[in-house]
């Protein structure tokens, strides 16, 4: 058996180093490993006595051990030392005894906080004077780690008037001589916090564009509506008066959708029974019919949609409610008006009905009628993909069923 180098067992007898060197030397050329009563006999040494010596060499990380069967197999280590890692590693990597001295430390540690290696190495890390360390004077801490407890933890430091940032880990190790110690490693991770804060900052600078122009849409339609109003107040009553006011109520819906989507926190999505609510209150003044008469039902009772769906639905409902006010009840007689909306297996349905006259008995909605029942129906088909058709029940109803898709939250 030729001689191998010795191991390092400080604190150790040297008898013992040497029956350990020996027990080495012979697993060496077992790489498959060997049980106790193995290497008793192939060494001739006292089972007891090899038990300890493995011992010895499982806890200052020489050997590994493996239950198989009844009989615990021991091999040589495979793990590389600590040392041997500290300066391949891009982490700040810093090591402590159980007393809290410093044992080792890597290059990248040094460069950082601007110490030579004697300058640390051997000291108390609670008297050490360097930003980064200033924390590891809590009490307890050393403590903590050795009863087992992790602690992983995000670190801001600043440094030549630069911000870093570092996540900390403080890891559990054993030295060579049984020793407990503990790692603690600081990952640079200043590059992908920047990201974030000017990722962060970027979305803010996007969403305030957006809300700039949502205002800006908006405030254009308002324009265009009080241009229309004049222009339909100077016009006296009659067909044209009539179809402008139907044109600022259309102007209007989608203002009204750009004010909501101003107010929506990601400038993308409009709350729908909030924006329809508002829509038919403004019908109502508009055609100077009770606002409490219509009522809006919606399940869930929150239903975020994207504008490009809002839109073409607040036209429709536009539509619809404007024909029920100025149809369902003559002379002026008192009414309800419902609008109601479902979200149900990946659909939207809506329904407008009223209690009045109803529709004439010929009526066909595929066929030519009004204008602005023809509008909706083309909306409803060509914007929304779905289908419109008269709904059953007393009164005029409308029912508008269309997929969600994507649209919807």
């Amino acid at each position: 058996m030729g001689k191998g180098k010795g191991i390092c067992l400080s604190g150790y007898p040297e008898r013992s180093t040497g029956e350990c060197s020996r027990i080495i030397e012979l697993l060496r050329e077992e790489p498959r490993g060997l049980s106790t009563s193995e290497i008793s006999r192939r060494l001739g040494m006292n089972r007891n006595s090899v038990a300890k010596y493995l011992n010895m060499l499982v806890v200052s990380g020489h050997l590994e051990m493996q239950e198989v069967a009844v009989a615990k197999v021991y091999y040589l280590s495979h793990r590389v030392p600590i040392s041997a890692m500290l300066d391949y590693s891009s982490d700040l990597i810093l090591v402590l005894n159980g007393a809290g001295k410093v044992v080792q430390l890597n290059e990248n540690f040094l460069s950082f906080i601007g110490m030579e290696r004697d300058d640390v190495l051997g000291k108390d890390v609670h008297c050490l004077d360097a930003p980064l360390l200033s924390h590891l004077r809590e009490e307890g801490l050393i403590r903590d780690v050795l009863n087992g407890r992790k602690k992983i933890r995000e670190l801001e430091f600043e440094k030549d008037g630069e911000i870093f940032f570092f996540v900390e880990k403080r890891v559990l190790t054993v030295f060579e001589d049984g020793d407990p110690g503990m790692m603690i490693l600081f990952e640079d991770v200043t590059a992908a916090r920047q990201a974030e804060i000017e990722l962060r900052e970027a979305l803010k600078e996007k969403e305030a564009l957006l809300a700039n122009i949502h205002q800006r849409v908006r405030n254009n339609l308002q324009i265009i509506s009080s241009l229309l109003a004049l222009q339909a107040s100077s016009m006296g009553e009659g067909m044209g008066c009539e179809m402008i006011r139907k044109t600022e109520g259309r102007i209007g819906a989608l203002a009204r959708a750009h004010d909501h989507l101003d107010r929506s926190p990601d400038h993308a999505h409009v709350d729908l029974g909030d924006y329809l609510a508002d829509l038919v209150e403004d019908l109502a003044k508009t055609a100077s019919f009770p606002a409490e008469q219509i009522i809006t039902i919606f399940n869930p009772p929150r239903i975020l949609l994207r504008l490009d769906a809002a839109i073409p639905l607040g036209l429709v409902v536009n539509e619809l409610v404007s024909n029920a006010i100025s149809h369902a009840y003559p002379e002026d007689r008192p009414g309800i008006v419902r609008v109601e909306g479902v979200v149900e297996g990946g659909e939207f349905t809506l329904l407008v009905q009223d209690e009045g006259i109803g529709m004439p008995e010929d009526f066909d909605l595929a066929a030519s009628g009004p204008l602005g029942l023809n509008l909706a129906r083309n909306i409803v088909e060509g914007e929304l993909g779905g289908s419109m058709k008269i709904s059953d029940g007393t009164g005029a109803g409308v029912r508008v069923t269309f997929p969600l898709g994507g649209e919807a939250l």
